[in-house]
């Protein structure tokens, strides 16, 4: 039977994609046993895909908290190494940096916890 001339697929959707997706499209459109186009348009048509996650403004401020302690630990690391001593804003460095990391660790317990919100930075407990 010959589709009515409403439920004809004569709409054309484009689509970029790399020369690599292309080839990975039409091998696994081959392994499901369907044509690139019928693979494509029932992969579009299923429930809606998975919602990309995003972080937290909270979890992305500690990785950058983080990244600073791990930058100054490299250096006095490397300095150490080296069997150089420390200067004098060098070890400040690492005294701010050692404050910051016992508060993140009483951050995380009282989130873990959840029995107090984390208190905000700079503020003292």
């Amino acid at each position: 039977m010959y589709a009515s001339k409403t439920h004809r697929k004569s709409t054309y959707v484009m689509l970029r994609c790399t020369p690599t997706e292309k080839r990975y499209i039409k091998i696994r459109a081959r392994e499901a046993g369907l044509s690139v186009s019928v693979f494509l348009r029932d992969m579009g048509l299923k429930d809606s895909p998975e919602k990309r996650k995003t972080l937290p403004p909270e979890v992305l401020a500690f990785i950058g908290v983080l990244s600073g302690i791990i930058s100054v630990l490299e250096i006095i690391a490397r300095k150490r190494l080296d069997n150089e001593d420390l200067d004098g804003l060098e070890r400040a460095e690492l005294m701010f940096r050692a404050k910051e990391v016992k508060q993140l660790i009483k951050d995380i317990k009282s989130y873990l916890l959840c029995s107090e919100p984390p208190a905000p930075e700079g503020q003292p407990d």
